[in-house]
C-alpha cells in the first residue's frame, strides 16, 4: 500500500541518467535526484552538484545517485565486459550497439528505501 512518504521515482529516467553520465569525462563527482516536487525542479530531475540549487528556500530533498542505484559498474567492470564478451580492448571502438547491449543486460539493483521511506519504482 502506499504511503504519503513513500519516494516515487522513474526506473526508466534514473538509469537512463546512469547511462548518459557513465562515460562522460566531465562526469559530477556526486549526481543527486530530485525526490519531491518543487516550483523549479520535478521529482527525478537531474542536479549535479547541490550548488546548483538557486533558490534557498525552494527545499528539495535529494539523493545521491549512489544511493538509489546501489550497482553502478566501475570502468574497470564495464571495459572488462567488452574484452570478455566482444574482445574489444580499445574502449574507441565500442559501438553505441554493443554499448546498449550491456546496459540492457545489466542486472541493476535499485535501493528499496532511503532514509526510512520505501521507494516505488515506476516504468
Amino acid at each position: 500500500m502506499e504511503q504519503e512518504e513513500d519516494i516515487k521515482l522513474s526506473k526508466t529516467k534514473v538509469l537512463w541518467r546512469v547511462v548518459s553520465y557513465f562515460k562522460n569525462p566531465g562526469m559530477p563527482e556526486t549526481i543527486y535526484i530530485v525526490l519531491g516536487d518543487s516550483q523549479t525542479y520535478r521529482r527525478g530531475d537531474v542536479i549535479s552538484s547541490i550548488h546548483d540549487v538557486e533558490t534557498p528556500c525552494d527545499f528539495l530533498p535529494v539523493a545521491r545517485i549512489d544511493e538509489l542505484v546501489l550497482n553502478i559498474p566501475t570502468e574497470a567492470e564495464f571495459r572488462k565486459y567488452f574484452e570478455e564478451v566482444h574482445q574489444i580492448l580499445d574502449p574507441e571502438e565500442i559501438t553505441w550497439e554493443v554499448e546498449n547491449e550491456f546496459w540492457q543486460n545489466y542486472r541493476w539493483k535499485l535501493a528499496e528505501e532511503l532514509g526510512g521511506k520505501k521507494i516505488i519504482w515506476e516504468s
